[in-house]
C-alpha cells in the first residue's frame, strides 16, 4: 500500500484538532494584533489602543 490507501473496513485515524479558539478573536487588538491577557479587554496593553466592546 502506498500513501492513504487502506483496506476496505478499516477507518483512518482521528486528525488532530488544532489552533486557537475562535473565541480568542475579540481579545486581539486590531491596531496592533496583539493577544489580550484580560478577558473582557478594555485597553490593549501594548499599544494603547481602545478595543471594541462586543
Amino acid at each position: 500500500m502506498t500513501g492513504d490507501e487502506r483496506p476496505a473496513g478499516v477507518p483512518r485515524p482521528a486528525e488532530p484538532e488544532g489552533g486557537d479558539p475562535a473565541c480568542w478573536v475579540r481579545r486581539v487588538c486590531p491596531a496592533c494584533g496583539r493577544l489580550a491577557d484580560a478577558d473582557p479587554p478594555v485597553r490593549c496593553t501594548t499599544c494603547g489602543e481602545q478595543l471594541p466592546a462586543d
